[in-house]
């Protein structure tokens, strides 16, 4: 189930109950080494080191380890903490991470670029229309359309597509989901109408629209928020899919 939180004057930040399912991937290096001499004949000496690699390949993994576990906890990030009395959600445009129910929010300005585990997304343009046309037919929206344009990095280490399922829109106290029709046949930018897998470490424009009423809209630029989830993991949607390890939030306003 998704609450709010309340921020100062209107704003509100989205917060949705979740459980933790954490992977944790920990990758350890061994250290080689080897000695020779000045003269024409060199002579290499051998001797056994796996007994002291492997455990310096250890000792590296548990550090890996407390440090990651660090981060999932919110490390020393200026907002971080429960979100209930963490800074981000206090109406100062502080950014930073907090927790609530086990999920860990990660909140940015319009202007920053949020970091997840799997994907970065930088908020490129907002466009509200009242109408969308496409190869001469045209899609009018029952309120006004608000277009997000978005460009997604994939951090993870397979090719992934983003698709609209990750992306949730909160205003005015109403969560909203994106419009499947227009992104499907008039919104050509859309990521749905693209289809494209993002390579690893690679880059795609895209957009996610919304059809909004027409006196939401208006506090778009007051208390709006974007959420965004990994690849891979649950879909936004119904109230069994609420359940993420980490949500990504994008103020619409300054």
């Amino acid at each position: 189930m998704w609450e709010e939180l309340s921020l100062r004057g209107n704003k509100r930040l989205a917060v949705i109950a979740a459980s933790v399912g954490l992977v944790v991937f920990i990758f350890a290096a061994g250290v080689l080494t080897g000695c020779g001499s000045d003269s024409a004949t060199v002579t290499v000496t051998t001797e056994d080191t796996t007994s002291e690699s492997s455990s310096e390949a250890s000792e590296l993994g548990d550090e890996l380890e407390e440090e990651l576990e660090a981060e999932e906890e919110g490390g020393d990030e200026s907002g971080s903490g429960d979100c209930s009395e963490s800074e981000v959600s206090n109406g100062d445009y502080v950014e930073g991470t907090c927790t609530e129910n086990g999920s860990k929010f990660v909140v940015v300005n319009m202007d920053s670029t949020l970091k997840l585990k799997t994907l970065e997304a930088k908020l490129e343009d907002i466009q509200l229309k009242k109408t969308i046309a496409s190869e001469g037919e045209s899609e009018t929206a029952n309120g006004v359309f608000v277009i997000f344009d978005l460009k997604i990095t994939n951090l993870d280490r397979a090719p992934a597509e983003f698709e609209e399922s990750q992306v949730t829109l909160l205003i005015s106290e109403k969560l909203y989901t994106p419009d499947f029709e227009v992104q499907n046949g008039f919104e050509t930018r859309s990521f749905l109408w693209q289809g494209e897998q993002i390579q690893p470490l690679s880059s795609q424009q895209g957009t996610i629209t919304f059809d909004i009423p027409k006196q939401v809209a208006k506090d778009l630029t007051e208390n709006g928020n974007l959420d965004i989830i990994n690849f891979g993991t649950l879909s936004f949607g119904g109230e069994e899919n609420f359940e993420q390890d980490e949500i990504g939030t994008i103020r619409t306003y300054k």
